[in-house]
């Protein structure tokens, strides 16, 4: 991959990472508080570390497909064929729900479906032009 593929990459995870952060603390912050949080003045740094883990768990979820789709659209811009990239990922998505344990057939058909349409889009934009993710 040439230099500037390798920072167009990295400058679009960095982009999905902000984004599940966002969205992942989005949902954090419309829980309510317990009644803990008023009895234990301390009490926020608790909620402070366990938000940042969920915030870490959820992002590197929310990630591992896009980081396969984009790594199979780099393949493609470098010469490999469609089926032989979406193969790969398939088998590594597979592996990655065995190991979660959540694999079923659907829940497969929806990550490739996911990784399908994150592919055609990740496929036009480390070649874009522009200095950002947005524009």
């Amino acid at each position: 991959m040439s230099g500037e593929g390798q920072k167009n990459y990295r400058m679009v995870l960095s982009a999905e990472d902000s984004f599940s952060q966002r969205v992942a603390l989005g949902m954090w912050v419309h829980r309510p508080l317990t009644v803990w949080h008023y009895l234990l003045p301390g009490m926020f740094l608790w909620d402070i570390v366990k938000r940042r883990a969920a915030v870490q768990r959820y992002s590197s979820l929310f990630l591992y497909p896009r980081k396969l789709a984009l790594e199979a659209a780099l393949g493609m811009i470098g010469g490999r064929e469609e089926e032989e990239v979406l193969s790969v990922a398939g088998n590594k998505i597979q592996e990655w729900l065995a190991m979660k344990r959540v694999y079923s057939p659907r829940v497969m058909r929806s990550h490739l479906g996911q990784i399908g349409i994150l592919l055609d889009h990740y496929r036009r934009l480390p070649q874009a032009e522009g200095e950002t993710y947005w524009g």
